[in-house]
C-alpha cells in the first residue's frame, strides 16, 4: 500500500505538522506500507525527515498557493497513492480536495484547529479537545483520543512525580521553531531568579536565531545551558 503525506515545517509555521506526520509515517512503515513525503524544499523539514530516515519529494518553496496546488496535484497523479494524508498549515479548499480524491483511493486530512469545519476528505482527524462539542459524521475522528504524538510520551503519566518545595531545575522548550521568539521574553522574565536555578533551554531544529540568543544571554549575564534538536524531550 502506497502512502503519500503532504506536510511542511519551517520557522514561520513551526515543526508540528512534520513531527506528527513523521510518527505516522514510521508507524505505517513498520506495518509494511510504502511511505513518502511531499514537502516544500525547506531545510528544517528536509533535515527532520532525513534524521528519521523518511523519503521526501519536494516542491519549490517559492511557489504561491495556486502554483503549489498545481504541483501537488501533479505529484499525486504520478504517485497514485492508496492513502493521501494532508496536514497543511492553511487548509485546502474542498474543490481542490475533491480534485485530489480522483487520484487517491483514500484521502485523509489532519488538523488541529478549534473551529468546526466541513472538509471533503474520506477521513478527517482533529485531536483538538474543543472539537468534541461539535456533531460530525462518523468519518470525523475528533478529540484527544486522536491526537498524534510520539509513542515515548504515552506512558509518562504513569511515572511517579516528586514535587520539590522550591524550584531548582527549569527546562524551557517552545517547540520546533518558537515562531514567535518567546524564549527571549521567558528568559527576561526569569533573569532575576536564574542564579538560584539550573536552567536548560531546548531549541528546535527550525529556531534560526541561535546567535541572537547567545548575545542576549551574554548581555543579561545569566547562566543557561543550551541544547538543540535533542532526540527526545520526554
Amino acid at each position: 500500500m502506497r502512502v503519500l503525506i503532504r506536510a511542511d515545517g519551517n520557522k514561520a509555521i513551526g515543526m508540528g505538522h512534520i513531527a506528527r506526520e513523521a510518527e505516522l509515517a514510521l508507524a505505517l512503515g513498520s506495518c509494511g506500507f510504502e511511505v513518502a513525503f511531499l514537502t516544500r524544499s525547506q531545510e528544517p523539514a528536509l533535515k527532520k525527515l532525513n534524521e528519521r530516515g523518511l523519503n521526501a519529494v519536494t516542491i519549490d518553496e517559492r511557489m504561491n498557493r495556486t502554483q503549489e496546488e498545481n504541483a501537488v496535484l501533479e505529484e499525486v497523479k504520478k504517485y497514485k497513492p492508496d492513502l493521501l494524508v494532508l496536514d497543511v498549515f492553511v487548509q485546502y479548499e474542498n474543490q481542490f480536495l475533491l480534485a485530489l480524491k480522483k487520484h487517491a483511493r483514500i484521502t485523509c486530512c489532519v488538523l488541529d484547529q478549534p473551529e468546526q469545519m466541513d472538509i471533503a476528505c474520506d477521513v478527517v482527524v482533529n485531536g483538538n479537545p474543543v472539537q468534541m462539542q461539535y456533531l460530525y459524521p462518523n468519518h470525523y475522528l475528533v478529540g484527544p483520543t486522536y491526537f498524534m504524538m510520539a509513542p515515548l510520551f504515552l506512558n509518562l503519566h504513569k511515572k511517579r512525580k516528586v514535587l520539590r518545595k522550591s524550584v531548582k531545575e527549569v527546562i524551557i522548550t517552545l517547540g520546533g521553531s518558537d515562531h514567535h521568539d518567546l524564549i527571549f521574553k521567558v528568559l527576561n522574565a526569569l533573569s532575576s531568579r536564574i542564579q538560584s536555578m539550573a536552567v536548560t533551554v531546548v531549541l528546535g531544529i527550525a529556531f534560526g536565531k541561535e546567535k541572537e540568543l547567545a548575545n542576549f544571554i551574554a548581555k543579561k549575564k545569566i547562566d543557561v545551558t543550551i541544547m538543540q534538536n535533542v532526540p527526545s524531550r520526554a
